[in-house]
């Protein structure tokens, strides 16, 4: 019993539920008891990505050039 309470927790979790929400639905008095399903699964570590995901490289002929490079 105690695996499948684990496991629709997770899945809970995993599909974006709040924990405050997976906490009344197993009946817990204590968010810290709850808060023992929140360890991460790979699929959401990659879903998360980094800030530099969505960084956009220009490339070297849209970079403006210092003016100091063009006086002679």
């Amino acid at each position: 019993m105690r695996h499948r309470r684990h496991s629709f927790a997770t899945h809970l979790i995993e599909g974006g539920a709040a924990l405050p929400t997976v906490q009344a639905l197993l009946g817990h008095a204590d968010l810290k008891a709850t808060s023992i399903y929140l360890h991460l699964s790979e699929r959401h570590l990659k879903a998360a990505g980094t800030p530099l995901d969505n960084v956009e490289l220009s490339s070297l002929d849209q970079v403006k050039r210092s003016r100091r490079l063009y006086k002679k």
